[in-house]
């Protein structure tokens, strides 16, 4: 069994995917390079399923071709996701010349690209726009048409002509790339990586079977090998995590992943790569230096590799501080004096904190405040700064920075956005909060997830009923996300309407499998929910078996942690004691023994009311159980419990002292 130490590790590795272009490697440009480059995925028009996969092949190979270029800085998707996913937007939003500038503006971006594509039988319409981030203007406007049989030059041929349109000055042409891989394999190992990048659990059996696929049609194809490497660990990785059902023993993927990934190396391409895949495989076998070994010698190749230092960062031990790691990083000649690789460094370090049951963020809030001075007009650094002293408690100090932001950039949508968000559970900061969300509207009206989240604003100061009508207002714009109806299900829950709760819950899950490849929400929030709901409901059967599910997705400890308290909640209401002690040594385990005193509180009362029935002492274990329900202020259950012990007990003083603190 994987130990606890090691399972964030893995799970933050194993979303440090593999990129699905061949110029794999994506170096950070020297400093003086600061023409910053969105390339966003582009949309299927068509709306088949089973192409969804040229969106990412799109952006991806255009990502690969222009970071070849110098003086062009292309932002790695792995940021841009960043941003959408810790907001659960979907790409879609950002997908067109009113919207996607939002984006571009908040990760600092001169530009972007957007594009499309379209079937027409066996041919392709691509279309690609050049969008200045500052005014929203498009600067110019490519369209080609050609066989799918031919992608890989559609794509060479689109990159061409937007490269010119960059006025770069200096270009490395592109004309004479050669195209190496057969498209059979090509379009196999992008069907497959497409895959592996989502954020639900991968169908393995269709994954590997096409890199198998690419490998027969290419046997030299080297970043076939390695993305099954991949492909292998991740499933022997979540099979120990969550009981992935699967033929092989999980021993048995990581001893296949490990072959592919050596005959990968053998084919010496793309090395760097193949010691990402190679830490994490190190990793899952517990044999953590060869896993940094591996990490080092692919620094070592491309110091500037974000996705390499990520890793590196994340596998530290959390004992080290963040100078440690910066002297460790610039062992490896990572060039730290390079403001936008220390912000991608920091952010890292900074999401492995916070999964920390006590992060220390001190050193982050000082590193970043000295970064500002550099990087003076990086919206992105600016908000991680108010997140940063939100996260640390300092509010007057995060409701400074945010009034500077908001002056500065106060007619950004998507900026005001994301500042009221901060603020929302500050109960002092509320109506700010709100109304920053709400002048976010007024900029961009047609944006759904602003009325999504002042809805929720308006759920959390009580108004239930404004609640409802800002998120049907949100469902309306937006009637395939699954963000409206998920938050309408925990209104619904809250108006103790069950059944109707129960139903967007559904449509939300619904919704979700359908947008699982451009809106990205944590499985567990809309799992619990269905759980509340048929909990609720008094139905117990289907309500244990989301919690399960929920259990069971691949997560964050903190999701992990309110699914796992819910199910001990609803085990204990089951009057399941049994079962609930014996979950509540998986929480402890899960949690590296690091309980909360909420949860402490849950595990005494579960142990008392397993033995009240056999109890010489009713009356003390009814008051104990009294005691914890003041405490959690669960005044009618306190009373009860209270009136229980003085049946049992009379006049029972230290019911009765309770009894008054209660009425107090």
């Amino acid at each position: 069994m994987i130990p606890i130490r090691h399972v964030l590790t893995l799970s933050l590795l194993l979303q440090t995917p593999l990129t699905a272009q061949l110029a794999l490697a994506q170096p950070v440009q020297a400093q003086a390079q600061t023409y910053r480059l969105v390339v966003m995925p582009f949309e299927n028009l068509t709306q088949q399923a089973s192409d969804n996969w040229l969106g990412l092949s799109f952006a991806e190979s255009l990502t690969g071709y222009f970071s070849q270029q110098p003086g062009l800085m292309v932002i790695e998707r792995a940021q841009l996701q960043q941003v959408i996913k810790e907001l659960g937007f979907a790409q879609s939003q950002f997908a067109d010349a009113d919207n996607a500038p939002e984006l571009g503006k908040l990760l600092g971006a001169r530009q972007l690209i957007l594009g499309s594509y379209q079937r027409e039988g066996q041919s392709l319409l691509i279309r690609a726009r050049l969008v200045d981030a500052s005014s929203g203007q498009v600067l110019n406007y490519r369209e080609i048409r050609g066989e799918q049989s031919q992608l890989q030059k559609l794509q060479l041929e689109l990159a061409s002509a937007l490269l010119k349109d960059l006025n770069l000055g200096q270009p490395i042409p592109l004309s004479n790339t050669p195209i190496t891989v057969p498209q059979t394999a090509y379009q196999a190992y992008h069907q497959a990586l497409y895959q592996l990048n989502r954020d639900t659990i991968t169908d393995f059996d269709q994954v590997i079977p096409l890199l198998k696929q690419a490998i027969a049609a290419a046997p030299d194809f080297t970043l076939a090998y390695t993305a099954l490497a991949e492909a292998y660990a991740k499933r022997s990785v979540m099979g120990k995590l969550i009981g992935l059902k699967n033929p092989n023993h999980p021993q048995q993927d990581l001893d296949q992943a490990l072959q592919y990934a050596e005959t990968a190396l053998k084919h010496g391409q793309e090395p760097a790569a193949v010691y990402r895949v190679l830490a994490t495989i190190y990793l899952a076998r517990q044999e953590r230096d060869k896993s940094m070994q591996a990490l080092e010698s692919s620094l070592k190749l491309e110091p500037g590799n974000i996705k390499s230092l990520i890793s590196y960062v994340n596998l530290q031990e959390t004992s080290r501080s963040l100078t440690e790691i910066q002297a460790d990083l610039s062992r490896f000649q990572a060039d730290l004096s390079n403001p936008w690789l220390r912000f991608a460094v920091l952010r890292a370090q900074y999401e492995r904190e916070k999964q920390q049951f006590h992060p220390n963020l001190a050193p982050l809030e000082q590193e970043l405040a000295d970064l500002n001075q550099e990087l003076t007009d990086f919206p992105a650094l600016n908000l991680m700064r108010v997140e940063l002293a939100v996260a640390r408690e300092n509010l007057p100090q995060a409701w400074k920075l945010a009034q500077d932001v908001q002056q500065r950039y106060p007619d950004v949508a998507l900026i005001q956005l994301m500042l009221g968000l901060l603020f929302l559970n500050a109960p002092e900061y509320q109506t700010q909060a709100r109304q920053w969300i709400a002048h976010s509207l007024e900029l961009n009206p047609n944006f759904s997830y602003g009325y999504t989240f002042l809805g929720m604003s308006y759920f959390q100061s009580g108004d239930l009923d404004k609640a409802k009508e800002l998120l049907l207002q949100a469902r309306r714009l937006n009637p395939e996300s699954s963000i409206p109806p998920l938050f309408l299900g925990i209104v619904a829950l809250q108006q103790e309407n069950f059944a109707e709760a129960r139903a967007y819950y559904l449509q939300a899950q619904s919704n979700q499998i359908k947008m699982a490849h451009i809106e990205h929400i944590n499985p567990v929030d809309l799992l619990t929910g269905l759980a509340l709901s048929h909990a609720a409901l008094n139905e117990s059967k289907a309500a244990e078996d989301y919690y399960l599910q929920a259990l069971n997705q691949p997560t964050d400890l903190k999701h992990w942690r309110k699914a796992s308290r819910l199910y001990l909640n609803q085990l204990k209401n089951q009057g399941d004691y049994e079962r609930a002690l014996k979950h509540f040594e998986t929480h402890i385990h899960r949690v590296n023994g690091e309980y909360t005193a909420t949860e402490a509180q849950l595990y005494r009362e579960i142990v008392l009311l397993k033995s009240l029935p056999d109890s010489q002492r009713p009356a003390d274990v009814l008051n104990d159980l009294g005691q914890l329900a003041l405490l959690q202020e669960q005044y009618p259950s306190a009373d009860d419990y209270f009136q229980q012990a003085l049946k049992k007990k009379p006049a029972y003083a230290p019911v009765l002292f309770n009894q008054g603190l209660l009425a107090l």
